[in-house]
């Protein structure tokens, strides 16, 4: 993982290094644990497209934080289907609903969409949070600077709805 991120942006060891600590202390702010030499690399196109299918559910945020803890916490490899179903099971959603989601081509088109989306954004890396459609916030931030940018974007979304 540290030799693709360096590579991809141009960085030497210590700045992936000072990049993975400072990941790791906003994580645990907001208890989320971080084991970057445990990550396999490999495609996340199922795992988006199990998040779509538990988007707008009661399961939605705990499906994402799964698949998150299965990549950054325990190391597993989210283009395996079984790593998905487990996560996504766990958090709440129907075995039978997660392998229909996995069959075929089901949320591809939503997850190109977000694709989309995210080159029109020029988008380079993740995290990046796009609050409101208008508000982005690329990389990782601490708990503070989330609730400031958050507290703005509400209060102008309040001005512009009176």
């Amino acid at each position: 993982m540290a030799e693709v991120l360096a590579s991809k942006y141009g960085m030497n060891p210590a700045q992936v290094q000072e990049g993975h600590d400072r990941l790791t202390a906003f994580g645990a702010e907001v208890g989320m644990e971080f084991h970057f030499d445990r990550i396999q690399l490999g495609n996340t196109f199922d795992a988006h497209r199990v998040a779509a299918a538990a988007r707008g559910t009661g399961a939605e945020d705990a499906v994402v934080k799964n698949l998150f803890a299965a990549y950054f916490t325990d190391g597993e490899l989210l283009s395996d289907p079984e790593v998905l179903l487990r996560a996504a099971v766990k958090a709440g959603m129907e075995a039978d609903t997660v392998r229909q989601a996995l069959d075929g081509d089901r949320y591809a088109d939503e997850v190109r969409a977000d694709e989309r989306t995210a080159q029109e954004n020029e988008v380079t890396g993740v995290p990046y949070f796009l609050i409101n459609g208008k508000w982005a916030v690329p990389g990782a931030q601490d708990v503070e600077t989330m609730g400031i940018v958050l507290n703005r974007a509400w209060e102008r979304a309040e001005v512009r709805a009176n």
